[in-house]
Protein backbone atom coordinates (compact mmCIF):
# COMPACT_ATOMS: atom_id res chain seq x y z
CA UNK A 1 0.00 0.00 0.00
CA UNK A 2 1.54 3.31 -1.12
CA UNK A 3 1.38 6.16 1.37
CA UNK A 4 1.37 9.92 0.78
CA UNK A 5 1.66 12.45 3.61
CA UNK A 6 0.59 16.10 3.45
CA UNK A 7 2.01 18.46 6.08
CA UNK A 8 0.37 21.66 7.29
CA UNK A 9 1.50 24.14 9.91
CA UNK A 10 4.81 24.87 11.60
CA UNK A 11 8.26 23.21 11.54
CA UNK A 12 7.20 21.10 14.55
CA UNK A 13 4.67 19.41 12.29
CA UNK A 14 7.30 19.03 9.59
CA UNK A 15 9.52 17.12 12.03
CA UNK A 16 6.56 14.95 13.09
CA UNK A 17 5.77 14.19 9.43
CA UNK A 18 9.37 13.21 8.69
CA UNK A 19 9.37 10.93 11.72
CA UNK A 20 6.14 9.24 10.59
CA UNK A 21 7.56 8.79 7.08
CA UNK A 22 10.70 7.29 8.57
CA UNK A 23 8.66 4.85 10.65
CA UNK A 24 6.48 3.90 7.67
CA UNK A 25 9.51 3.43 5.42
CA UNK A 26 11.18 1.23 8.02
CA UNK A 27 7.97 -0.84 8.21
CA UNK A 28 8.10 -1.44 4.46
CA UNK A 29 5.42 0.91 3.18
CA UNK A 30 6.34 2.50 -0.19
CA UNK A 31 5.94 6.27 -0.32
CA UNK A 32 4.20 8.18 -3.09
CA UNK A 33 5.23 11.70 -4.06
CA UNK A 34 1.77 12.58 -5.40
CA UNK A 35 -1.49 12.15 -3.52
CA UNK A 36 -3.13 10.79 -6.70
CA UNK A 37 -0.74 7.81 -6.72
CA UNK A 38 -1.29 6.76 -3.09
CA UNK A 39 -3.69 4.23 -1.62
CA UNK A 40 -3.42 5.70 1.87
CA UNK A 41 -3.45 9.45 2.45
CA UNK A 42 -2.23 11.05 5.67
CA UNK A 43 -2.82 14.69 6.60
CA UNK A 44 -0.76 16.18 9.42
CA UNK A 45 -2.90 19.10 10.55
CA UNK A 46 -2.52 22.40 12.37
CA UNK A 47 -5.06 23.92 14.78
CA UNK A 48 -3.26 26.88 16.33
CA UNK A 49 -5.52 29.64 14.92
CA UNK A 50 -8.84 29.76 13.08
CA UNK A 51 -7.25 30.12 9.68
CA UNK A 52 -5.05 27.06 10.31
CA UNK A 53 -8.08 25.00 11.33
CA UNK A 54 -9.95 26.09 8.20
CA UNK A 55 -6.99 25.14 6.01
CA UNK A 56 -6.78 21.73 7.69
CA UNK A 57 -10.48 20.99 7.15
CA UNK A 58 -10.34 22.16 3.53
CA UNK A 59 -7.29 19.97 2.82
CA UNK A 60 -8.99 16.94 4.39
CA UNK A 61 -12.09 17.41 2.25
CA UNK A 62 -10.05 17.89 -0.93
CA UNK A 63 -8.09 14.68 -0.34
CA UNK A 64 -11.29 12.84 0.59
CA UNK A 65 -12.50 13.31 -2.99
CA UNK A 66 -9.67 11.02 -4.14
CA UNK A 67 -11.43 8.17 -2.33
CA UNK A 68 -14.27 8.52 -4.85
CA UNK A 69 -12.33 8.99 -8.07
CA UNK A 70 -8.76 7.90 -7.32
CA UNK A 71 -6.73 5.00 -5.96
CA UNK A 72 -7.13 6.13 -2.35
CA UNK A 73 -8.63 3.52 -0.03
CA UNK A 74 -8.00 5.17 3.35
CA UNK A 75 -7.71 8.71 4.71
CA UNK A 76 -5.91 9.27 8.02
CA UNK A 77 -5.74 12.58 9.86
CA UNK A 78 -3.02 13.33 12.42
CA UNK A 79 -1.58 16.30 14.27
CA UNK A 80 -2.87 19.16 16.36
CA UNK A 81 -6.44 19.22 15.03
CA UNK A 82 -7.12 15.63 16.04
CA UNK A 83 -5.18 15.98 19.29
CA UNK A 84 -7.33 18.96 20.26
CA UNK A 85 -10.75 17.75 19.11
CA UNK A 86 -10.35 13.97 19.20
CA UNK A 87 -13.22 11.81 17.95
CA UNK A 88 -15.26 14.90 17.08
CA UNK A 89 -13.21 15.12 13.89
CA UNK A 90 -14.37 11.68 12.74
CA UNK A 91 -17.97 12.43 13.69
CA UNK A 92 -18.02 15.66 11.69
CA UNK A 93 -16.16 14.20 8.70
CA UNK A 94 -17.16 10.57 8.01
CA UNK A 95 -14.72 10.51 5.08
CA UNK A 96 -11.91 10.00 7.63
CA UNK A 97 -10.90 6.38 8.33
CA UNK A 98 -8.66 6.99 11.31
CA UNK A 99 -7.11 9.70 13.45
CA UNK A 100 -3.87 10.06 15.38
CA UNK A 101 -2.89 12.93 17.67
CA UNK A 102 0.57 14.17 18.61
CA UNK A 103 0.81 11.75 21.52
CA UNK A 104 2.14 8.56 19.92
CA UNK A 105 3.67 8.93 16.48
CA UNK A 106 4.94 5.31 16.23
CA UNK A 107 1.28 4.19 16.23
CA UNK A 108 1.02 5.46 12.66
CA UNK A 109 2.42 2.14 11.42
CA UNK A 110 -0.38 0.08 13.01
CA UNK A 111 -2.93 2.67 11.95
CA UNK A 112 -1.93 2.39 8.28
CA UNK A 113 -1.88 -1.41 8.49
CA UNK A 114 -5.40 -1.49 9.89
CA UNK A 115 -6.55 1.14 7.42
CA UNK A 116 -5.37 -1.18 4.64
CA UNK A 117 -7.89 -3.74 5.89
CA UNK A 118 -10.58 -1.04 6.18
CA UNK A 119 -10.58 -0.93 9.97
CA UNK A 120 -11.32 2.31 11.75
CA UNK A 121 -8.72 3.17 14.34
CA UNK A 122 -8.72 6.34 16.36
CA UNK A 123 -6.60 7.73 19.17
CA UNK A 124 -6.28 11.07 20.88
CA UNK A 125 -4.32 10.12 24.01
CA UNK A 126 -2.96 12.84 26.30
CA UNK A 127 0.05 14.48 24.63
CA UNK A 128 3.40 13.37 25.98
CA UNK A 129 5.39 11.86 23.13
CA UNK A 130 8.89 13.09 22.27
CA UNK A 131 11.11 11.22 19.86
CA UNK A 132 14.71 10.22 20.56
CA UNK A 133 17.85 9.66 18.50
CA UNK A 134 16.88 6.08 17.62
CA UNK A 135 13.62 7.08 15.90
CA UNK A 136 13.90 6.73 12.10
CA UNK A 137 13.32 9.91 10.13
CA UNK A 138 12.98 10.66 6.43
CA UNK A 139 14.01 14.23 5.53
CA UNK A 140 11.70 15.76 2.95
CA UNK A 141 12.73 19.43 2.70
CA UNK A 142 14.88 20.34 -0.31
CA UNK A 143 17.22 22.48 1.76
CA UNK A 144 20.69 21.81 3.26
CA UNK A 145 19.40 21.84 6.85
CA UNK A 146 16.80 20.15 9.02
CA UNK A 147 14.85 21.08 12.13
CA UNK A 148 15.55 19.16 15.33
CA UNK A 149 13.24 19.07 18.33
CA UNK A 150 15.12 19.29 21.60
CA UNK A 151 11.96 19.95 23.62
CA UNK A 152 8.21 19.84 23.26
CA UNK A 153 5.15 21.33 24.94
CA UNK A 154 4.70 24.30 27.26
CA UNK A 155 3.94 24.81 30.96
CA UNK A 156 2.78 28.44 30.76
CA UNK A 157 -0.94 27.79 30.21
CA UNK A 158 -1.69 31.22 28.70
CA UNK A 159 -5.42 31.76 28.16
CA UNK A 160 -4.92 32.84 24.54
CA UNK A 161 -2.73 29.85 23.56
CA UNK A 162 -3.83 26.27 22.88
CA UNK A 163 -0.36 24.73 22.54
CA UNK A 164 -0.44 22.98 25.97
CA UNK A 165 -3.70 21.31 24.92
CA UNK A 166 -2.28 19.54 21.90
CA UNK A 167 1.46 19.49 22.69
CA UNK A 168 1.31 18.79 26.43
CA UNK A 169 3.53 19.95 29.26
CA UNK A 170 7.10 21.00 28.59
CA UNK A 171 9.57 18.14 28.35
CA UNK A 172 13.11 17.86 26.98
CA UNK A 173 14.91 15.11 25.16
CA UNK A 174 17.43 13.22 27.33
CA UNK A 175 21.12 14.06 27.14
CA UNK A 176 21.71 10.51 25.94
CA UNK A 177 20.56 11.75 22.51
CA UNK A 178 23.64 13.98 22.33
CA UNK A 179 26.78 12.16 21.19
CA UNK A 180 29.49 13.98 23.11
CA UNK A 181 33.23 13.77 22.53
CA UNK A 182 34.32 16.22 25.24
CA UNK A 183 32.99 18.01 28.33
CA UNK A 184 34.50 21.19 29.76
CA UNK A 185 34.03 22.36 33.34
CA UNK A 186 34.81 25.81 34.69
CA UNK A 187 33.51 28.17 37.35
CA UNK A 188 32.41 31.80 37.61
CA UNK A 189 32.27 33.84 40.82
CA UNK A 190 29.53 36.44 41.30
CA UNK A 191 29.08 38.40 44.53
CA UNK A 192 30.53 35.75 46.80
CA UNK A 193 28.87 32.82 45.04
CA UNK A 194 30.27 30.38 42.51
CA UNK A 195 28.49 28.79 39.56
CA UNK A 196 30.12 25.78 37.92
CA UNK A 197 29.35 25.71 34.20
CA UNK A 198 29.41 22.57 32.04
CA UNK A 199 29.91 22.77 28.27
CA UNK A 200 29.60 19.74 26.01
CA UNK A 201 31.23 19.32 22.59
CA UNK A 202 29.55 16.88 20.23
CA UNK A 203 31.26 14.43 17.91
CA UNK A 204 30.93 16.95 15.07
CA UNK A 205 32.35 19.87 17.05
CA UNK A 206 29.15 21.66 18.10
CA UNK A 207 29.22 23.34 21.51
CA UNK A 208 26.24 22.57 23.77
CA UNK A 209 25.75 24.10 27.25
CA UNK A 210 24.73 21.20 29.49
CA UNK A 211 24.11 22.76 32.86
CA UNK A 212 25.25 24.94 35.75
CA UNK A 213 25.19 24.58 39.53
CA UNK A 214 25.35 27.19 42.27
CA UNK A 215 27.38 27.06 45.47
CA UNK A 216 29.54 29.09 47.78
CA UNK A 217 32.82 27.91 46.21
CA UNK A 218 34.06 25.77 43.34
CA UNK A 219 34.17 22.69 45.59
CA UNK A 220 33.73 18.97 45.12
CA UNK A 221 30.17 18.87 46.44
CA UNK A 222 28.87 21.52 44.04
CA UNK A 223 30.56 19.91 41.04
CA UNK A 224 29.43 16.43 42.05
CA UNK A 225 25.83 17.62 42.23
CA UNK A 226 26.11 19.16 38.76
CA UNK A 227 27.58 16.00 37.25
CA UNK A 228 25.09 13.76 39.03
CA UNK A 229 22.26 15.93 37.68
CA UNK A 230 23.63 15.48 34.15
CA UNK A 231 23.70 11.71 34.64
CA UNK A 232 20.11 11.78 35.91
CA UNK A 233 19.15 13.66 32.75
CA UNK A 234 20.60 10.88 30.63
CA UNK A 235 24.23 11.87 30.05
CA UNK A 236 26.12 8.82 28.80
CA UNK A 237 29.86 8.95 29.52
CA UNK A 238 30.35 5.29 28.62
CA UNK A 239 30.40 6.27 24.95
CA UNK A 240 33.92 7.67 25.45
CA UNK A 241 34.20 11.30 26.59
CA UNK A 242 37.18 13.52 27.30
CA UNK A 243 36.78 15.72 30.41
CA UNK A 244 38.62 19.06 30.32
CA UNK A 245 38.97 20.86 33.67
CA UNK A 246 40.31 24.22 34.79
CA UNK A 247 42.82 22.46 37.05
CA UNK A 248 40.87 22.52 40.30
CA UNK A 249 41.42 19.52 42.57
CA UNK A 250 37.79 19.76 43.65
CA UNK A 251 36.59 19.39 40.06
CA UNK A 252 38.92 16.44 39.54
CA UNK A 253 37.68 14.66 42.65
CA UNK A 254 34.04 15.20 41.63
CA UNK A 255 34.66 13.80 38.13
CA UNK A 256 36.30 10.71 39.59
CA UNK A 257 33.42 10.21 42.04
CA UNK A 258 30.60 10.55 39.51
CA UNK A 259 32.07 9.46 36.17
CA UNK A 260 34.73 6.97 37.26
CA UNK A 261 37.67 6.09 34.97
CA UNK A 262 37.26 8.64 32.18
CA UNK A 263 40.15 10.47 30.45
CA UNK A 264 40.75 13.83 32.13
CA UNK A 265 42.78 16.75 30.79
CA UNK A 266 43.72 19.75 32.90
CA UNK A 267 43.74 23.13 31.19
CA UNK A 268 47.33 24.12 30.38
CA UNK A 269 46.52 27.84 30.64
CA UNK A 270 45.29 27.44 34.21
CA UNK A 271 48.33 25.33 35.03
CA UNK A 272 50.63 27.96 33.53
CA UNK A 273 49.04 30.71 35.62
CA UNK A 274 49.18 28.60 38.77
CA UNK A 275 52.90 27.94 38.34
CA UNK A 276 53.80 31.54 37.49
CA UNK A 277 51.83 32.87 40.47
CA UNK A 278 54.34 31.07 42.72
CA UNK A 279 57.30 32.83 41.11
CA UNK A 280 58.67 36.37 41.46
CA UNK A 281 58.28 38.62 38.45
CA UNK A 282 61.89 38.30 37.30
CA UNK A 283 61.68 34.47 37.14
CA UNK A 284 58.45 34.22 35.18
CA UNK A 285 59.70 34.88 31.65
CA UNK A 286 62.02 31.87 31.32
CA UNK A 287 59.67 29.54 33.24
CA UNK A 288 56.75 30.55 31.00
CA UNK A 289 58.81 29.88 27.89
CA UNK A 290 59.60 26.33 29.08
CA UNK A 291 55.96 25.65 29.98
CA UNK A 292 54.73 26.82 26.58
CA UNK A 293 57.41 24.83 24.78
CA UNK A 294 56.42 21.71 26.68
CA UNK A 295 52.70 22.07 26.03
CA UNK A 296 53.31 22.72 22.33
CA UNK A 297 55.54 19.68 21.93
CA UNK A 298 54.69 17.07 19.34
CA UNK A 299 55.01 14.08 21.69
CA UNK A 300 54.36 13.24 25.32
CA UNK A 301 57.92 12.11 26.12
CA UNK A 302 59.45 15.47 25.15
CA UNK A 303 56.80 17.43 27.06
CA UNK A 304 57.19 15.32 30.19
CA UNK A 305 60.99 15.69 30.07
CA UNK A 306 60.76 19.48 29.80
CA UNK A 307 58.26 19.75 32.65
CA UNK A 308 60.18 17.38 34.91
CA UNK A 309 63.39 19.32 34.26
CA UNK A 310 61.60 22.61 35.05
CA UNK A 311 60.32 21.24 38.35
CA UNK A 312 63.85 20.07 39.27
CA UNK A 313 65.30 23.51 38.52
CA UNK A 314 62.65 25.18 40.71
CA UNK A 315 63.00 22.78 43.65
CA UNK A 316 65.63 24.68 45.61
CA UNK A 317 64.49 28.30 45.42
CA UNK A 318 60.79 27.91 44.58
CA UNK A 319 59.51 24.59 45.95
CA UNK A 320 55.85 25.63 45.75
CA UNK A 321 56.19 26.37 42.04
CA UNK A 322 57.95 23.03 41.54
CA UNK A 323 55.13 21.21 43.32
CA UNK A 324 52.59 23.03 41.16
CA UNK A 325 54.37 21.79 38.02
CA UNK A 326 54.36 18.18 39.27
CA UNK A 327 50.75 18.25 40.51
CA UNK A 328 48.59 16.65 37.83
CA UNK A 329 51.48 16.69 35.35
CA UNK A 330 50.31 13.64 33.41
CA UNK A 331 46.79 15.02 33.10
CA UNK A 332 48.08 18.19 31.44
CA UNK A 333 49.41 15.92 28.68
CA UNK A 334 46.29 13.78 28.14
CA UNK A 335 45.27 15.48 24.89
CA UNK A 336 48.84 15.42 23.61
CA UNK A 337 48.84 11.64 24.03
CA UNK A 338 45.80 11.26 21.75
CA UNK A 339 47.89 12.22 18.67
CA UNK A 340 45.40 14.74 17.31
CA UNK A 341 46.01 17.38 14.61
CA UNK A 342 47.50 20.59 15.97
CA UNK A 343 44.42 22.82 15.60
CA UNK A 344 42.09 20.44 17.42
CA UNK A 345 44.75 19.70 20.02
CA UNK A 346 45.07 23.39 20.88
CA UNK A 347 41.30 23.72 21.17
CA UNK A 348 41.10 20.88 23.68
CA UNK A 349 44.14 21.62 25.83
CA UNK A 350 42.42 24.64 27.40
CA UNK A 351 38.96 25.50 28.72
CA UNK A 352 38.77 28.60 26.49
CA UNK A 353 35.46 27.45 24.99
CA UNK A 354 33.89 27.28 28.46
CA UNK A 355 35.50 30.56 29.49
CA UNK A 356 33.81 32.27 26.54
CA UNK A 357 30.50 31.45 28.24
CA UNK A 358 31.74 33.00 31.44
CA UNK A 359 33.05 36.07 29.65
CA UNK A 360 29.66 36.65 28.05
CA UNK A 361 27.95 36.21 31.42
CA UNK A 362 30.12 38.95 32.93
CA UNK A 363 29.12 41.23 30.07
CA UNK A 364 25.40 40.49 30.44
CA UNK A 365 25.32 41.18 34.17
CA UNK A 366 27.58 44.24 34.05
CA UNK A 367 24.80 46.70 34.95
CA UNK A 368 23.36 44.70 37.85
CA UNK A 369 24.03 46.63 41.04
CA UNK A 370 21.89 44.89 43.62
CA UNK A 371 21.99 41.12 43.97
CA UNK A 372 19.16 39.42 45.84
CA UNK A 373 20.41 35.92 46.57
CA UNK A 374 21.44 32.74 44.82
CA UNK A 375 18.42 32.39 42.55
CA UNK A 376 19.17 35.74 40.97
CA UNK A 377 22.79 34.73 40.41
CA UNK A 378 21.73 31.50 38.70
CA UNK A 379 19.22 33.35 36.50
CA UNK A 380 21.79 35.86 35.32
CA UNK A 381 24.44 33.21 34.67
CA UNK A 382 21.87 31.23 32.68
CA UNK A 383 20.93 34.38 30.75
CA UNK A 384 24.59 34.94 29.93
CA UNK A 385 24.96 31.35 28.74
CA UNK A 386 21.93 31.64 26.48
CA UNK A 387 23.28 34.90 25.07
CA UNK A 388 26.67 33.31 24.40
CA UNK A 389 25.06 30.41 22.54
CA UNK A 390 23.84 32.86 19.88
CA UNK A 391 27.42 33.50 18.81
CA UNK A 392 28.71 29.94 19.06
CA UNK A 393 30.69 28.44 16.22
CA UNK A 394 32.02 24.95 15.88
CA UNK A 395 35.17 24.08 17.75
CA UNK A 396 38.33 24.97 15.85
CA UNK A 397 39.65 21.79 14.24
CA UNK A 398 36.21 20.14 14.32
CA UNK A 399 36.89 18.29 11.05
CA UNK A 400 39.29 16.07 12.98
CA UNK A 401 36.71 15.14 15.65
CA UNK A 402 36.41 11.56 14.29
CA UNK A 403 40.07 11.10 15.21
CA UNK A 404 39.31 12.17 18.77
CA UNK A 405 36.38 9.75 18.95
CA UNK A 406 38.53 6.92 17.59
CA UNK A 407 41.32 7.68 20.07
CA UNK A 408 38.91 7.71 23.02
CA UNK A 409 37.39 4.41 21.92
CA UNK A 410 40.81 2.84 21.54
CA UNK A 411 41.60 3.92 25.09
CA UNK A 412 38.34 2.46 26.40
CA UNK A 413 39.06 -0.84 24.65
CA UNK A 414 42.50 -0.96 26.25
CA UNK A 415 40.87 -0.51 29.65
CA UNK A 416 38.31 -3.22 28.87
CA UNK A 417 35.37 -0.82 28.84
CA UNK A 418 32.35 -1.50 26.62
CA UNK A 419 32.15 0.86 23.66
CA UNK A 420 28.90 1.59 21.84
CA UNK A 421 29.99 1.44 18.22
CA UNK A 422 28.53 4.15 16.01
CA UNK A 423 29.47 5.78 12.76
CA UNK A 424 30.86 9.28 13.12
CA UNK A 425 30.79 11.33 9.93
Amino acid sequence: MKVHLTTLGCPKNQVDSELMLGLLGEAGFPLAERAEDAECLIVNTCAFIDRAREESVQTILELARLKERGRCRALIVTGCLTQRYGAEVMQEMPEIDGILGTSNLPAIVDLVRQAASRHDWATAAPPGYLYDASTPRLLTAKVPYAYVKIAEGCDMGCTFCAIPQFRGRHRSRPLADIRLAAIMLDGIELKGRCCVVCLGITTDGIKVPLGLWDGSTENKTVTAHLLADLVDRGLDVEQGVLIVLDGSKALRAAVNEVFGPVPVHRCVRHKERNVLDHLPERQRTWAKAILQRAYRSADVATARRLLTDLARRLDTDHPSAAESVREGLDETLTVLGLNLPETLRRSLTTTNAAESLISRTRHVKRNVKRWRGGQMVVRWVAAGVLEAVKGFRRLKGHKAMPQLVAALRARDQQLGLVVDVEKVA
